[in-house]
């Protein structure tokens, strides 16, 4: 579900990185998983 919110949400948009955040907070992901995601969704984003 994050990673697939990563993908189509513009992190640049205040509320829609404060969605992410809150969804990161509500689905209690792992600080090192989130990173792992967020890294994913930016490798896949850039190619």
């Amino acid at each position: 579900m994050y990673l697939a919110s990563l993908l189509v949400v513009n992190e640049q948009n205040y509320m829609e990185g404060a969605y992410l955040q809150e969804l990161a907070r509500q689905l209690k992901l792992p600080v090192e998983l989130k990173a792992e995601l967020d890294f994913q969704a930016k490798q896949a984003l850039s190619q």
